[in-house]
């Protein structure tokens, strides 16, 4: 089961997104539970307590509060990741401060059946039809992780360190044999020490890349123009699909 938020102070828009989900998510038989809000306090409140969506469509001109402000506060006070954000505004002026929140996609109002069939298209080819897990060995232990939880890999010596959301593991190996293993459409090498999940990238620069947990990342020269593609078009995949 799939959890939807919906947080809009316009009810009837709420229902008529409610409506274009089940129609469709009903066709593809994707079982999902939506939740609506019609306040940001209610949305702020109900992720503080814990409560978790995978998919949040949000709304971003709310009376009470802005929806961005409610997207920091899930990125970087909450520290959740998972959550995809779909921000939905009569605007198209959001773009710079949508970016260090990481949203999947940006609908501008009024939004149509096809919009949401875009939106829900483009979830299910990122987080659930291409769901693949790496699978290492530590301290003679076999371990595997679902590969969206991972932010990047770092090389030090024979050593290769694997940072998630929630902490960190290392074991022995090689980049070039982690590369072999994973999924290339969302990760990229950016250096011979580094490769990154780049669905987590907050900040992208010529020379360098800023996660979302803030650690900053060296490109390679050699390696600029394929980062620098790999994030394009990672970025255009999303809207695309």
């Amino acid at each position: 089961m799939y959890r939807i938020g919906i947080c809009d102070d316009n009810e009837e828009f709420c229902w008529r997104i409610e409506e274009y989900l089940i129609d469709y998510c009903s066709k593809i038989k994707l079982p999902i539970e939506i939740q609506i809000f019609t306040s940001g306090k209610g949305l702020s409140d109900y992720l503080a307590s814990g409560g978790i969506f995978d998919l949040l469509f949000l709304d971003i001109e709310l009376n009470d509060t802005n929806g961005v402000t409610i997207g920091n506060k899930l990125r970087n006070d909450i520290s959740n990741e998972r959550t995809q954000i779909v921000y939905v505004s009569s605007k198209e002026s959001y773009a710079m401060q949508l970016f260090q929140t990481r949203p999947m996609d940006f609908l501008i109002k009024p939004v149509t059946p096809q919009d949401i069939t875009n939106v829900i298209n483009t979830y299910c080819r990122l987080f659930v039809q291409t769901k693949s897990y790496f699978e290492y060995k530590s301290k003679k232990k076999a371990y595997r992780i679902d590969e969206r939880s991972i932010l990047y890999f770092q090389s030090a010596g024979k050593v290769i360190h694997l940072f998630t959301s929630n902490g960190e593991n290392c074991f022995y190996g090689k980049l070039s044999d982690v590369l072999k293993q994973i999924n290339n459409e969302m990760f990229c090498s950016v250096h011979k020490s580094f490769i990154i999940n780049t669905n987590y990238v907050s900040e992208y620069r010529a020379t360098e890349i800023i996660m979302s947990n803030g650690v900053l990342i060296p490109i390679s020269y050699s390696m600029r123009n394929h980062v620098k593609e790999h994030i394009l078009k990672n970025q255009i995949a999303k809207k695309s699909s």
